[in-house]
């Protein structure tokens, strides 16, 4: 069971990371927003970042509250919502630091919602936050049904 569930992480993980570098004609600056079901295992919903959804995902990303510390953070339901932030933003807290051009939200049916981010290592970095993720998912899923 344990075994299923971390080759379950790694794919989600390897699919969020390579993700970007698929056949899409779109820059870096284009970048949609994508929610991915972790039932499913696949993208269920895009739409263009607007303003106000990259304003809201940075808020989210700067107002960290402490590190996520379960040891399997990928759900295996819920949503796992890709944010590109243009422009980057800036994060200098007790846990990291450096600037983010992406953050992942992750929902999962059992908890409240946490971050996801990648380091300057590359390395995924987990932590809980404040803000409202739960209006932020609803807006996502209603302009992606647009």
């Amino acid at each position: 069971m344990m075994y299923k569930a971390m080759v379950f992480a790694i794919a989600v993980l390897a699919f969020l990371i390579f993700n970007p570098l698929t056949a899409h004609a779109k820059s870096e600056a284009e970048r949609d927003i994508e929610v991915f079901d972790a039932l499913q295992g696949r993208v269920v919903a895009e739409t263009e970042p607007s303003t106000s959804l990259q304003k809201d995902a940075a808020y989210f990303l700067q107002h960290m509250t402490d590190v996520y510390r379960k040891v399997s953070p990928i759900p295996n339901e819920g949503y796992l919502v890709r944010v590109p932030l243009e422009p980057p933003v800036e994060v200098n807290n007790e846990w990291i630091s450096g600037l983010f051009d992406e953050v992942i939200i992750i929902y999962s049916t059992d908890e409240a919602p946490f971050l996801l981010v990648f380091d300057e290592d590359n390395r995924a970095r987990f932590f809980n936050f404040k803000g409202d993720a739960t209006s932020f998912l609803a807006t996502v899923l209603r302009r992606a049904k647009q």
